[in-house]
C-alpha cells in the first residue's frame, strides 16, 4: 500500500510543477504588445528596447522599425543567411570589436589628469618657435634596443606646423633630450631627438599670437595625456603577456 502513496506523491510532485511552469511561462507573456509572425515581444521587453532608442524617436516610430528588422531578420534566416561563413565572421568581428569598444570606454571612464598653466605657457611658447627634431626609425624594436638598422630623417619647422602627436612629445623636451622609444604600426620603433628651438621671422609670430587659444590647447593636452594613459596601460597588458611570432 505505502507504494501507491508513493506513486500518488510523485504524480502530484510533477503536476504541481507543471503546473508552475506553466503559469510561469504565462507570467512572462502576460502582456504582449507586439507580434511579427512568431516573433512575439512582451510589454517588459519593448520598455526595455524602448530605453536605448534616440530620444526624438516616438514609441510609434520606434515600434515600425522594430518590425520592419524582424521581418527582415526572418526573411534573411528563410535564406539560410545565418548559415553562412561571411555571416558567422562579421558577428564574430562585431562581437570582439564590440568587447573592445566597452572595455576602452570604461578605462576612459576612470582616468582623471589635470593640465596645468606651465604647460599650457610652454605649449603657448614653442607656438611662437621654429624647432629641428630628428626622427630616428628602426625596422624592429630589437634593431631599436641595439641601434642598428637607424634612419635619420630631419624636420625642421614652426612648431605650429607639426603633427598633434609630435607636438605632444616635444612639450617635455629640451634640445639635446629624445623621446621614450615607441612602437609603429609596422612592429618597427621610432625615436624622437630635439636638436634646437629658434625664433620665427617676424609676421610668423604675429600669426601664432593672433591664433593662440588657451581652452582649446588645454582640450588638446588634456586629450593627449588621456590617450598617454591608455597607451601605457597597453603596453602593460603587453608586457605581461606570452607573444610569440614566427620570424
Amino acid at each position: 500500500m505505502k507504494y501507491v502513496y508513493y506513486i500518488v506523491a510523485i504524480v502530484v510532485l510533477f503536476s504541481a510543477l507543471a503546473a508552475y511552469g506553466l503559469f510561469d511561462t504565462r507570467l512572462e507573456i502576460s502582456e504582449p504588445v507586439l507580434s511579427v509572425n512568431d516573433r512575439i515581444f512582451s510589454k517588459a521587453e519593448l520598455d526595455r528596447l524602448m530605453e536605448i532608442t534616440p530620444p526624438d524617436m516616438t514609441r510609434e516610430e520606434f515600434i515600425e522599425s522594430l518590425i520592419e528588422k524582424q521581418l527582415l531578420i526572418q526573411e534573411a534566416i528563410r535564406q539560410d543567411i545565418n548559415r553562412e561563413e561571411n555571416f558567422r565572421l562579421s558577428v564574430q568581428n562585431f562581437y570582439e570589436q564590440s568587447l573592445i569598444k566597452i572595455l576602452l570606454d570604461r578605462k576612459q571612464e576612470n582616468i582623471t589628469v589635470d593640465v596645468t598653466n606651465q604647460e599650457i605657457a610652454r605649449y603657448e611658447e614653442l607656438s611662437r618657435k621654429k624647432v629641428t627634431v630628428s626622427k630616428l626609425t628602426y625596422p624592429s624594436m630589437t634593431d631599436l634596443k641595439n641601434r642598428t638598422g637607424e634612419k635619420t630623417q630631419t624636420i625642421a619647422e614652426p612648431f605650429i606646423n607639426l603633427s598633434q602627436d609630435l607636438k605632444f612629445i616635444l612639450l617635455n623636451l629640451n634640445p639635446g633630450d629624445s623621446s621614450d622609444p615607441k612602437r609603429t604600426r609596422d612592429q618597427g620603433g621610432v625615436i624622437y631627438r630635439l636638436e634646437e628651438i629658434t625664433d620665427l621671422e617676424l609676421t610668423e609670430k604675429d600669426q601664432v599670437n593672433a591664433g593662440f587659444d588657451v581652452k582649446k590647447v588645454s582640450l588638446f593636452l588634456r586629450d593627449k595625456k588621456r590617450e598617454q594613459v591608455v597607451e601605457t596601460w597597453l603596453k602593460s597588458i603587453r608586457d605581461a603577456a606570452d607573444i610569440w611570432r614566427e620570424e
